[in-house]
This record gives structure tokens, C-alpha cells and sequence, in this order.
């Protein structure tokens, strides 16, 4: 059994592909995702974040920047659950949200219930 993530594949018949349930769980997978998609979530669709108003964890706020940047917010963007340009300072809402919300609102919904950070 293989542990790797599947790639969505592109069909002649879809313009864009829908991100897959492992691509879900790839993003739900670290903490400072989770909060970024609730913030989302919690703002009008239409509501842009600037990224300095982000969730940034305790510690080095430097690090954490480069995190967003190079780690984060690509992943998301990648997904289509957000909308993000490297070259300005805001992301919102993606196409692909929606597929995410219900994952996102049981996560957030269920909190207290879940170990560690949730």
C-alpha cells in the first residue's frame, strides 16, 4: 500500500480539475492551514485577508512568514482553495472553497474534541 498523495489528473472534458478528498486532507494537515481556511470561512466570500492578518503561531514571526509564502499558501492556491498571487499582499476564497467548507466546519465545529491543536 502506497502512502503517496494522488494527482488529479486533467481530462479533456474538465477545464479545471477538481481537487481530490487526499488533496482535503493533504491541506487540513497542518494547523496553520486549518486556520487560515477558517478565517476564510468565518469573512465574506468575497472578503480579502491581508496576509500580515494571517494566523501566525507562537515563535519566530520571520519564520512563519517564509512558511506562508513558500509552504502554506502555495499548497492552498494549488488546491483551488484559495486565490492567491505570490506578488500581492491579500488571498480569498478559491474556486475550489466549497469542496473544502464542510471539512472545515466540522473540524472547527468539533474542536474541542479534537487532541492537541486542532
Amino acid at each position: 500500500m502506497s502512502c503517496e498523495r494522488q494527482t488529479r489528473v486533467p481530462t479533456p472534458y474538465a477545464a479545471e480539475p477538481s481537487p481530490t478528498l487526499d488533496d482535503a486532507f493533504h491541506a487540513l494537515a497542518h494547523s496553520d492551514r486549518r486556520h487560515i481556511l477558517l478565517e476564510l470561512k468565518e469573512r465574506e466570500p468575497t472578503e480579502p485577508i491581508e496576509i500580515d492578518e494571517l494566523h501566525r503561531p507562537n515563535g519566530a514571526p520571520e519564520r512563519a512568514r517564509i512558511k506562508l509564502h513558500h509552504i502554506h499558501l502555495p499548497v492552498l492556491a494549488e488546491a483551488g482553495y484559495i486565490d492567491w498571487d505570490p506578488s500581492t499582499t491579500t488571498v480569498r476564497i478559491g474556486n475550489a472553497f466549497e469542496e473544502i467548507e464542510p471539512l472545515i466546519a466540522l473540524v472547527a465545529d468539533h474542536r474541542s474534541r479534537l487532541p492537541g491543536e486542532w
